[in-house]
């Protein structure tokens, strides 16, 4: 099957025709709801909702043996590399709580989700004491620290990876490819992430907030990993949600890649030219199946 496609991050991609002469067209609009379609054994057209999980293995199906929708590269990775909230999984509703049950005691109001990620950067402790009230007694700063974490812990019980990271997680460990993360949170909150999905041995370097005191785009974090695996930047793919994410691969001079099944940041992310935008972690996989051969 060939592939015609805009190498652009918002242009449509449209999938050709295939070798049996049917057509099998997939509009791929980076933004809004997406629908990718497949042409049925009677020709009949079959659409996939894009973000429903329930049609994710569907989509997955009926995508094999096609080329992902995302522009053509020759890139091929020798390693690659992974924020972690945002996505590897969805802990922003978590860290919104958390923040909340260590700051609503000390100011008398919940805060909402888009207020907590404007604090993001820094680690989650450092955050916390950035945004307390000067006059606030040490041990009160202390005891709200504990909350945060005590709240965030209890909160993963809610969270899941997103679909198909999985997947792709198994994929690239059975074929041997090194992985890394980089993340602006904290260590303690970072362990006690890989710990309960049981992700502390599935990683080689974890780099966080705490051992890197100029946070992403800075490019430092992704280049002491990419150091440390002994994989030179220009190999490494660099996964990440955030316009930060984006900034720091591109600094670093690494594939950036983003984690289009996470969509908060995704007006920031319009102005940005990513090297490649799959839209699940299932389309992600498919490419690597492609480059990797």
């Amino acid at each position: 099957m060939r592939r015609v496609g805009l190498n652009a991050p918002f242009a449509p991609l449209v999938e050709g025709i295939g070798d049996d002469g049917a057509d099998a067209v997939g509009i791929n609009f980076f933004f809004g709801v997406r629908r990718v379609f497949v042409p049925h054994e009677n020709a009949h057209w079959i659409g996939l909702t894009h973000g429903a999980a329930k049609y994710e293995r569907a989509a997955r199906s009926a995508c094999v043996g096609k080329p992902p929708l995302v522009p053509d590269t020759q890139f091929r990775p020798f390693a690659v590399l992974f924020d972690l909230d945002g996505t590897l999984l969805n802990t922003f509703s978590a860290v919104t709580r958390a923040w909340n049950a260590a700051m609503e005691p000390i100011l008398g109001r919940a805060f909402e989700p888009a207020e907590v990620a404007a604090h993001f950067g820094p680690p989650d402790e450092e955050m916390l004491r950035a945004a307390f009230p000067a006059s606030l007694a040490t041990d009160e700063q202390n005891a709200a620290i504990e909350r945060y974490f005590s709240e965030y812990a209890a909160a993963h019980a809610q969270i899941e990876p997103f679909p198909g990271i999985e997947s792709l997680l198994d994929w690239l460990g059975q074929h041997k490819i090194p992985l890394g993360i980089v993340t602006g949170k904290g260590r303690r909150a970072t362990d006690l992430t890989l710990a309960h999905f049981g992700w502390t041995e599935r990683f080689g370097p974890v780099v966080t907030g705490s051992e890197t005191p100029r946070p992403k785009p800075d490019p430092e974090g992704v280049l002491r990993v990419a150091r440390e695996l002994g994989v030179e930047p220009k190999h490494c793919a660099f996964i990440g949600d955030s316009p930060a994410d984006l900034g720091a691969a591109k600094n670093a001079g690494m594939f950036s890649v983003v984690a289009g099944w996470h969509d908060f940041y995704l007006d920031e992310l319009k102005q940005l030219s990513p090297d490649l935008w799959p839209q699940s972690p299932f389309e992600l996989q498919s490419w690597f199946e492609t480059h990797l051969r």
